[in-house]
């Protein structure tokens, strides 16, 4: 029961991460190795919104919204956090 149910959590997942992924698919560019870099739009609204506000809603460290800002690389599941949480912000907002 127990391989069973580990199976149907592995599958729950894989398939959660592949959504999770396509929906910030629009919002960066893809580099080798998995990492990505956050378009310009993305580095406009970071920007617009203030580093502190984007740090407290994306639950990451400065340092990292900082890199975003600047167009460095970083692992698809960093620049979806920030992604995810802006639009968190917005739905609230609305």
């Amino acid at each position: 029961m127990r391989l069973e149910k580990r199976k149907w959590l592995e599958t729950r997942w894989e398939e959660g991460k592949n959504d999770f992924i396509e929906s910030v698919d629009d919002m960066c560019i893809h580099y080798d190795g998995g990492r990505v870099a956050a378009n310009e739009s993305l580095i406009s609204e970071i920007s617009k919104r203030g580093l502190r506000q984007t740090t407290k809603q994306a639950r990451l460290d400065r340092k990292t919204i900082r890199a975003i800002q600047w167009g460095k690389k970083v692992k698809i599941s960093t620049l979806a956090k920030v992604v995810m949480g802006l639009r968190e912000q917005q739905e609230r907002n609305a």
